[in-house]
Order: structure tokens, then C-alpha cells, then sequence
């Protein structure tokens, strides 16, 4: 399974999850000449990716360098992270890496355009954890909480449910 993860713009949220799939569909398979009016849409729709954020934390919480940009974190799990999207090829779920994913920020849209599911990141890890939400307190880098080299996320009781350091 081959999954897209894309950072969602606050407008795009009212819109149907159907109708924001089938732009990003349109845009991955977009045909080379029409990338200039591909960069307006994404642009429009979509965050970069900080990805140094996600990089510096593999690198330093799990001692992963990347070979070619993509990280190989089981045997048959790799991701790839640019600063449109990241991609996780893989066989199994991994709840940590959608959690970090999470942590990093809670307006994550997930696409699997061979099978063409569809879901919020935020909707599989309230499912996963229930418990734990972001935190919007401290200084913000996109919907993470980012103090001091740390991410950190807090419970509904707003009590610390963990820390990360970068």
C-alpha cells in the first residue's frame, strides 16, 4: 500500500472529502505542461511540509539517515518526505509514524490513489488514541507544538501525555 499525506489548508476543510481527493488525484497524475496552473491549485489547497521537522526527529530519536530522501523503517516500510507530501509505502499500519505524523500536525489528509481510500489523519488517531490531542500553547510551527527542540502533545485534561524531543 502506497499512502499520500498532504497538509491541508484551514478553506478546504468545509469542502466534500470526495471533491478534495479528486483534486489531489488530479494534480499527482497532472500532465507535465499544465504543472505551472498544478502549483497554483496545490498552493491554494495545501501547506509545505516543514520537513526537517520529521527528518531531524528519525534521524535523532531512531538514528535513521535517508538513502535517496527516503527513510527505510521496517522491512517492508519506507517514507519519503518532500515538502509537498510525504509517502508511506507499506504492508502493515504503523501507528507511531502516523502519530508523529499527527503530532507534527492534526490537518493531515491521507490518500491511497491505487485503491482510491480517503481519510483525515485526525479521524485514525482520535480512533487509535483517544486520548490525546494537539497542543496549541508555547510557540507553534504549523499545528505542532514546538518549544526548545521538543514536540509535545497534552490529553483532553490538558495534562502532558508526552514529549519529543527533536
Amino acid at each position: 500500500m502506497k499512502y499520500y499525506l498532504f497538509v491541508i489548508k484551514k478553506d478546504f476543510y468545509k469542502k466534500n472529502d470526495n471533491y478534495l481527493y479528486s483534486m489531489l488525484e488530479n494534480l499527482k497524475y497532472m500532465k507535465r505542461e499544465n504543472y505551472n496552473y498544478g502549483f497554483s491549485i496545490y498552493h491554494n489547497v495545501c501547506y509545505f511540509f516543514n520537513d526537517s521537522i520529521i527528518k531531524n526527529y528519525l534521524e535523532k530519536k531512531y538514528d535513521m539517515k535517508p538513502e535517496n530522501n527516503i527513510y527505510k523503517i521496517a522491512d517492508d516500510t519506507t517514507l519519503k518526505i518532500t515538502k509537498s507530501y510525504a509517502v508511506i509505502k507499506t504492508n502493515k499500519h504503523l501507528r507511531e509514524l502516523l502519530c508523529i505524523f499527527y503530532i507534527y500536525h492534526k490537518d493531515i489528509f491521507v490518500c491511497n490513489f491505487d485503491t482510491k481510500e480517503y481519510f483525515w489523519l485526525k479521524e485514525k488517531i482520535t480512533y487509535i488514541f483517544p486520548s490525546v490531542k494537539m497542543c496549541n500553547v508555547i510557540t507553534q510551527t504549523g499545528r505542532s507544538c514546538y518549544y526548545k527542540d521538543c514536540l509535545i502533545f497534552i490529553d483532553k485534561k490538558n495534562k502532558l501525555k508526552g514529549i519529543i524531543q527533536l
